[in-house]
């Protein structure tokens, strides 16, 4: 590839990049980051991303992009991805036949995804740490195949792809925590069912003004016995 169309190359894959932020689902943004990757920087990925509710490791990707699974984090997670889920730094493998198995082991935690990148007697496996606003939300595994290396101007530009994809992790991962926040706050706070009154037909909708809110400050409930009923409706501004 001539040093023009490699340029063009890297310019469309940059652009790519950004707008991975397109995408407020975590799982979506993670295929595509990988589609990205691969085959244009790597022969093989997978990304490697710390389960805050189970406090265990997802895994993403591998030949299928679209493949994920859930272990525990001590039982798989080799010195080099535990460095880079720590300190986001990063790690670069590289072998003049391939890689050794211990070496695989210490990036590739998961038996399935490492049998399929042994598959490929790899050269070289770069660890990119997925670092945004201060936090590593996880770690982007690339492997290339027999006989192709990642020379330094290329480990610079994966990485700089990694940080762009970063943001948008972080971004897609803070919408699904609000939005699971939201979902509890509107079982917390919204009545369950609205009472049977005599005389009185009741009916309640909770629709946030502003479409892109999942919940707003506003409450409402019904409350009492008898004769003696009570309304109440909070309006927050």
């Amino acid at each position: 590839m001539t040093a023009v169309a490699l340029a063009d190359a890297r310019a469309q894959m940059a652009e790519e990049a950004l707008s991975l932020s397109g995408s407020l689902n975590v799982r979506r943004t993670v295929v595509s980051l990988i589609t990205l990757f691969r085959p244009r920087l790597a022969d093989w990925a997978t990304l490697v991303m710390p389960d805050s509710v189970t406090g265990g490791l997802v895994l993403f990707g591998g030949n299928d992009a679209s493949f994920s699974t859930v272990v525990a984090r001590d039982s798989v997670a080799g010195p080099g991805l535990d460095r880079i889920l720590r300190t986001g730094r990063t790690e670069l493998r590289v072998a003049a036949e391939a890689v050794p198995a211990d070496e695989l082991s210490s990036m590739i935690p998961y038996p399935e995804l490492r049998a399929e990148a042994v598959a490929l007697r790899p050269s070289a496996v770069l660890g990119l740490g997925l670092t945004a606003r201060g936090t590593t939300l996880g770690a982007l595994v690339i492997v290339r195949g027999h006989g192709r290396g990642f020379d330094d101007d290329e480990v610079a530009f994966a990485e700089r792809i990694a940080s762009r994809a970063a943001m948008a992790l972080a971004s897609a991962r803070m919408y699904e925590e609000r939005s699971l926040i939201a979902s509890e706050l509107q079982h917390r706070l919204r009545p369950a069912t609205l009472p049977d009154i005599d005389g009185v037909r009741l009916a309640a909708r909770y629709r946030p003004a502003a479409e892109h809110l999942d919940i707003g400050g506003d409450f409402y409930d019904v409350h009492g016995s008898g004769d003696d009923w009570l309304v109440s409706l909070g309006d927050v501004r």
